[in-house]
C-alpha cells in the first residue's frame, strides 16, 4: 500500500535536509578552527619557552599568557570531537530528510536515533561548558525533541510501514 506524505512529513523532511546541510558546512568550519586553535596553543608554547621572565612587564602578563594556554588547550580537547560528532549528525539529519521525503521504511528510525544522538550530545555539551552557551542555545534541543515526538505518533508510525510515497 502506498502511503500519502503529509505536509508535516515534507516540511521535516525538507528542514532535516537544510539543518543537515548547514550543521555539516559549520562542522568543517569547526574543524578548521580547531586546527587553529592548535596553532595558537603551539605559539604560546613557544613564545612563553622563548622568552625570558625579566621581558615582560609583570608578573601578571606571565600568568594571564598562561592562562590563556590553559584555556586554548581545554577548548581544544572538545572541538576536534565536536566536529566529528556535528558532521556525522548533520550527515544522518540529511539523510533521515531525503527518507522522510519518500517516507522510506528506514527513515523513521534513522530518525530516531538521530534525535536521541543530537539531544544527547547537545546535552553533553550543555553539562561539561567547553564554551560558554547563551540563553538561546537550549533551542537547539527543541528540534531533536519535535522530531523524536512527531515520528513517535501512531500515524506516522503507520505511514512509514509501508513503502514509497506520493506527494499530496
Amino acid at each position: 500500500m502506498i502511503r500519502k506524505r503529509t505536509p508535516w512529513m515534507t516540511a521535516t523532511g525538507v528542514l532535516g535536509i537544510i539543518l543537515g546541510m548547514l550543521a555539516m558546512l559549520l562542522a568543517v568550519a569547526l574543524f578548521i578552527g580547531g586546527l587553529q586553535v592548535t596553532s595558537a596553543v603551539e605559539t604560546i608554547t613557544t613564545s612563553l619557552e622563548g622568552t625570558s621572565a625579566r621581558e615582560f612587564v609583570t608578573n601578571e602578563a606571565i600568568l594571564s599568557a598562561n592562562k590563556a594556554e590553559q584555556e586554548l588547550a581545554a577548548v581544544q580537547a572538545f572541538i576536534l570531537p565536536d566536529a566529528a560528532m556535528s558532521f556525522l549528525l548533520g550527515l544522518l539529519l540529511v539523510i533521515s530528510g531525503i527518507g522522510t521525503l519518500k517516507v522510506a521504511r528506514w527513515a523513521r528510525p534513522l530518525s530516531m536515533i538521530w534525535a536521541v544522538s543530537c539531544f544527547s550530545w547537545l546535552l553533553l555539551m550543555e553539562i561539561f561548558k567547553p564554551v560558554d552557551f547563551d540563553p538561546l542555545s537550549f533551542l537547539l534541543l527543541i528540534y531533536p525533541i519535535v522530531v523524536l515526538y512527531l515520528f513517535s505518533t501512531s500515524d506516522w508510525k503507520r505511514s512509514f510501514k509501508q513503502g514509497t510515497a506520493v506527494a499530496e
